[in-house]
């Protein structure tokens, strides 16, 4: 008669039993810490979501420049920049080196779904741009440097042709390993994940989704540096990203002995990638804007019992590799006149930026017999703005 509940038992015990094992063989976290590794789990989505952290400053001192870490779409702001053998992140090691000195540090999270997911780039820029709103990534610094991991390029990308006032900010951007053809987003989908395509991330067919970037980015012309990393080893058999997807319109490419998701996870300042981004940082120091004034000269002889006068056209250079822009009006005066008298102006009787009219007249002396001529130089002044690198 007690067999039945007993056998039941001994099933529910077992039940519990094997819950209870896939619980703890599961559970990455449980004891505190983050699992790093790189384990085949990890290598296909990076990061679980119980290793997620928000976005967030590591350094935040109101520098001029901002370094941006834009993890990809299987990615997080947490697991894909952190190196498994030591557990020091890409971000954290750049706070103890000099070279980055005066940029603060900025580690960006967004929505990323490993399964089911629902939001297309477009979705995950509008989410992006409301983190950096909250944080004042753009309000409170002057300049803008992204590092994009896979997807998060595109990410960037797309955030910059949505809104085009922040690419006047961005000195340079930092691709790693990202795909820039629809048959590499594709491959990414089908080695990382098992889905042969990403189409639910994008708001049509990924090939066209992607001419149409680069169509916009081109048309754009925003003039923004675009650093590209590649990677070398595969990913279950193959290459995520191939060097002609991962290198297009790029200034510079550094390929690394690493696979898709190594290339994230520099595990000290000499392994390839990180050095790679410290060379770019070198080839585009920190600026800061400093007032000067730009002055223009013109030589003015004059003989004995003559009038010198007339409009002179006065302008000065601009150095567009400084950011140089006049930034109020142009003065003017005589320097070192020498037998002259009479003088009027000069005047400034118009301007249109870098150039001015100025109007003068002075006369010589007169005629006699200590009359040796005159002369005197026109000094135009501009008041400039430009960008220096910051000592």
């Amino acid at each position: 008669m007690n067999r039945a509940p007993a056998h039941l038992f001994q099933k529910c015990l077992l039940f519990l039993c094997l819950l209870a094992a896939q619980c703890l063989t599961s559970c990455s976290g449980c004891d505190g810490k983050k699992n790093t590794q790189d384990t085949p789990a990890a290598n296909s989505r990076e990061i679980s979501a119980a290793d997620s952290v928000p976005s967030h400053y590591e350094r935040n001192e109101g520098k001029e420049r901002v370094i941006v870490f834009v993890h990809g779409v299987y990615g997080s702001a947490a697991g894909t920049w952190t190196c498994a053998s030591t557990g020091m992140t890409w971000p954290k090691l750049l706070l103890n080196d000099p070279t980055f000195t005066n940029t603060d540090i900025y580690v960006a999270q967004y929505p990323t779904h490993f399964v089911n997911n629902l939001m297309s780039i477009d979705d995950q820029v509008s989410n992006l741009m409301n983190r950096f709103e909250g944080d004042g990534v753009f309000s409170k610094h002057n300049e803008v440097v992204f590092v994009a991991h896979s997807l998060g390029g595109l990410v960037v990308q797309r955030l910059l042709l949505t809104h085009h006032e922040l690419a006047a900010k961005v000195r340079f951007i930092y691709f790693l390993s990202t795909p820039q053809e629809g048959s590499q987003v594709a491959r990414l989908g089908h080695i990382l994940n098992g889905d042969p395509n990403l189409q639910q991330m994008f708001s049509g067919d990924s090939n066209t989704y992607l001419q149409n970037i680069e169509a916009e980015w081109m048309g754009a012309n925003f003039g923004i540096p675009r650093y590209c990393t590649i990677e070398r080893k595969a990913t279950k058999g193959l290459l995520v990203v191939d060097r002609q997807s991962g290198t297009r319109n790029c200034q510079k490419v550094v390929a690394l002995d690493e696979d898709h998701s190594g290339v994230a996870k520099p595990c000290s300042k000499n392994d390839d990638s990180y050095v790679a981004l410290r060379v770019a940082e070198e080839a585009n120091p920190v600026l800061h804007r400093e007032t000067a004034n730009r002055e223009w000269r013109s030589y003015q002889p004059v003989d004995c019992n003559r009038t010198n006068s007339g409009v002179l056209d006065a302008s000065v250079s601009l150095d567009p590799n400084l950011d140089e822009k006049v930034i109020g009006s142009a003065s003017a005066y005589y320097e070192k006149s020498d037998h002259t008298k009479g003088e009027t102006g000069p005047t400034v009787i118009s301007q249109q930026g870098n150039t001015a009219k100025v109007q003068y007249g002075f006369n010589g002396e007169d005629a006699g017999f200590n009359c040796r001529g005159g002369h005197t130089t026109i000094v135009v002044s501009f008041p400039i703005e430009r960008k220096v690198p910051v000592q």
